[in-house]
């Protein structure tokens, strides 16, 4: 079905900006009036100065490690972190599609030859980023991060020896010394009875609470895998996860946990031209009650509750983009 709408609805166009001449630009974050652009092909970050949102304009570039790309960044309080993989853009393995959603990527390691890792950054000025740490990952690299300051972050790395994208949990207590502090898989991640219904391997994973306002659960996409729960205090533990199948779905890319709400918002990609046909893009909601097993008792209808939270996940709805309608009323 296609759906007309106005180009524009209560909102118009201010300015333009080619970025320095890098206009392949895919992650964004905004801090004191700059915001930080990753370029996946052209490679590193930009800062584009938008305090004049009539004219913008770049003010510092910086270029990526040797052999790799740059997808996504994390900017927090004037600390930078930016995500170095393995610049793969070029070769087949990457450019079928069929073969990149449908089974797990198990490079070869030895033939990656980028320098990779987590970057980062001071910008407290921001027209000048000086880089202050480089954690170093050997294998694949980091594909997505999530920081929204504290002493913990998430990556997707794939190291050395594994088949695909792994929960990397990193230590950022002292930004200038990033360290790993564990790494998580699910245990059907290399079965091949299981990834032969597709790619399991973490996309992003993004930290949430657990109840008491923390941020202790690491809510993963795992492209095939569904929705992962993982509590990351201490050694990652898998404490409540949903299979695709739940909502219909295939290749789960994006969780945003609403935890003072008890839901999670499930990404789904469309992922109609690979082998699992007929798969299609969705946003799933799902119930998630968690609590500290000190916390108050779960409703009757939760069950498969596990230490040391309390938890379980269920579908609850969903929104295919068929689904989406453009409402007039507001």
């Amino acid at each position: 079905m296609t759906v007309k709408a106005p180009l524009s609805r209560a909102m118009h166009l201010l300015s333009t900006c080619d970025v320095g001449g890098h206009s392949d630009t895919l992650q964004i974050m905004v801090e004191g009036g700059h915001a930080f652009v990753t370029h996946p092909f052209s490679g590193g970050f930009s800062v584009v100065d938008i305090r004049d949102p009539t004219a913008p304009r770049t003010v510092a570039h910086r270029p990526p490690p040797p052999g790799s790309m740059t997808l996504h960044l994390q900017l927090h309080e004037g600390i930078l972190l930016v995500a170095s993989e393995a610049d793969m853009s070029s070769r087949a393995a990457y450019l079928d599609k069929a073969g990149y959603f449908g089974a797990q990527l198990g490079y070869d390691a030895a033939d990656v030859l980028g320098d990779v890792g987590v970057q980062v950054y001071d910008v407290s000025h921001a027209d000048n980023p000086v880089e202050i740490a480089f954690c170093r990952l050997p294998g694949f690299g980091v594909h997505r991060l999530f920081w929204a300051g504290g002493a913990v972050a998430t990556a997707s790395e794939m190291p050395l020896g594994q088949t695909d994208f792994a929960l990397t949990v990193l230590d950022m207590a002292d930004p200038v010394r990033p360290t790993v502090r564990s790494r998580w898989v699910p245990p059907d991640m290399s079965d091949p009875t299981v990834t032969g219904s597709g790619r399991i391997g973490l996309h992003h994973a993004i930290l949430g609470g657990g109840g008491s306002g923390d941020t202790a659960l690491a809510y993963g996409a795992w492209r095939a895998g569904g929705l992962q729960i993982v509590d990351v205090r201490g050694e990652p533990e898998l404490i409540g996860a949903l299979a695709p199948q739940a909502w219909g779905g295939g290749n789960t890319h994006t969780t945003l946990p609403l935890s003072s709400r008890n839901l999670v918002v499930v990404a789904d990609s469309d992922i109609a031209h690979s082998p699992r046909a007929g798969a299609q893009g969705c946003i799933c909601l799902v119930f998630a009650a968690c609590t500290f097993v000190h916390a108050a008792p779960m409703p009757p209808s939760v069950t498969d509750a596990l230490l040391p939270f309390s938890l379980a996940v269920q579908g609850v709805g969903w929104l295919t983009i068929e689904d989406l309608r453009w409402d007039d009323q507001g």
